[in-house]
């Protein structure tokens, strides 16, 4: 029988990994679904609010400028529409909430065979935990002690292979029929990873080893440190930085081009298109 390569404690950290990037990655549609939605009002109440103030009060907007403004305002709505209607937000928000439900489950069962292995129920005859390795590689002491425990523990021991392996297939299954995670996703994970063992993602890897505190264990500290090279945090940061200020103008934008008009009209400023 084909075994996993790692053991439950790895797979448990892959599923945790997994949970937190769905988790993340539901965040962000469902913040894009938003802000879409949340645009297109608002450009089209403005749009209603150009049309009515240059009919209304013509002698404070500039009529020219207002419908300048108007066409490019109806260009953004076009294409928010259009992208908004490809990206079919509600679709993916609920494969990634189905996805996270059976990533969630798979953890349970994986935690179910962690806590297995620390109890002294599957090792009575030896108070050995249970070799979970599932790697076909046992070391001539660790066979010796599988021969003084009996069947009984090599039973245990094919029974949570078979299990790890089981959930292995599930997981597969599932990743390989998810969407895949954006670099931002993986950036939120990182960022929630070293804040909970007190790392600095934006540092560079060897002064993370010098200034940790709360990961004692290197093989996690390892994998955090080899997910931080892989994504470039301050790369992300700076990114995610520049939406920011993509969405901030693109929310004050109507009420600029408004301010505009009434300024181009005061100062009599002639503007041709033409």
């Amino acid at each position: 029988m084909s075994m996993p390569k790692y053991d439950c404690e790895k797979y448990y950290r892959i599923m945790n990994m997994t949970q937190l990037n769905y988790t993340n990655q539901l965040k962000r549609l469902s913040k894009n679904q938003s802000r879409a939605n949340i645009i297109l009002i608002y450009y089209s109440t403005a749009l209603i609010v150009y049309s009515v103030a240059s009919i209304i009060y013509p002698t404070i907007f500039s009529l020219k400028w207002m419908e300048f403004s108007s066409i490019i305002l109806s260009v953004v709505v076009l294409l928010y529409s259009i992208i908004n209607g490809n990206a079919n937000y509600p679709q993916r928000i609920a494969n990634i909430e189905k996805s996270l439900n059976q990533v969630k489950s798979l953890k349970r069962k994986i935690g179910s065979i962690r806590a297995s292995c620390c109890t002294e129920k599957n090792a009575q005859t030896t108070g050995e935990p249970i070799d979970t390795n599932c790697n076909g590689n046992n070391t001539k002491q660790e066979k010796q002690r599988s021969n003084i425990a009996g069947d009984n523990r090599e039973s245990s021991d094919t029974s949570i292979c078979e299990s790890l392996e089981r959930i292995k297939r599930e997981y597969e299954t599932l990743v390989s029929t998810t969407e895949i995670r954006d670099s931002l996703d993986f950036y939120e994970t990182i960022v929630q990873l070293c804040a909970k063992y007190d790392l600095n993602p934006y540092a560079k890897p060897k002064q993370i080893k010098q200034e940790t505190r709360l990961c004692e264990n290197s093989e996690i500290l390892d994998e955090i440190i080899g997910y931080i090279s892989e994504n470039a945090p301050c790369q992300q940061r700076r990114y995610l930085l520049f939406l920011k200020i993509i969405h901030g103008l693109l929310y004050i934008a109507p009420v600029v081009v408004l301010i505009l008009g009434i300024i181009f009209n005061g100062k009599h400023i002639h503007i041709s298109f033409s």
